[in-house]
């Protein structure tokens, strides 16, 4: 199955934070790791304000 890149977007750690920023959500917890040289993931966290 052949998937069309227009499908995946990756998203720098600025606009992550402004998207969850925009959900209402409080400021994100965003941690970065490196895998290899080449590769690495992101993870992000924002609360739900009560």
């Amino acid at each position: 199955m052949l998937t069309s890149k227009a499908h995946f977007k990756t998203y720098r750690e600025d606009e992550c934070a402004a998207l969850l920023r925009a959900t209402g959500g409080l400021e994100p917890r965003i941690e970065r790791y490196k895998i290899s040289w080449l590769w690495g993931l992101m993870t992000a966290l924002a609360a739900k304000p009560t």
